[in-house]
């Protein structure tokens, strides 16, 4: 049905998509960690860093949709980079918790500075 061609084709296929897994995976950002190794690229000018510096600003406005949702909203006047900046900062000033989730040490951040309004 596929042919030679379309048997090698597929194979090469699924190899190919094996070797892709190990740099997808290595954009998870799973911990803080995670999310500070990815955020600590912003003035390299290779492409891995490009990448890495927009998964870090894609994840942090990310977390600033879900903090606006459902804690406090963020300043009208803040940026992604304000966000990323206060999280990187966070994440700098508290390297033992950064095993942490990702996520609840970046609400942390943002909680610590855009605290609720009474």
């Amino acid at each position: 049905m596929f042919g030679r061609t379309g048997v090698l084709a597929a194979g090469l296929a699924l190899w190919s998509s094996a070797a892709l897994a190990d740099p997808l995976d290595a954009l998870a950002l799973k911990t803080g960690d995670d999310l500070y190794s990815a955020c600590s690229h912003q003035h390299e000018r290779d492409a891995m860093a490009a990448s890495l510096e927009m998964a870090c600003l894609g994840y942090i406005a990310g977390v600033v949709d879900g903090y606006s949702m459902m804690f406090c909203t963020a300043p009208q006047t803040s940026t992604r980079g304000q966000a990323r900046d206060i999280v990187v900062s966070y994440l700098r000033d508290h390297p033992v918790d950064r095993h942490k989730l990702a996520i609840h040490e970046a609400w942390l951040a943002l909680s610590a500075a855009w605290p609720c309004k009474k």
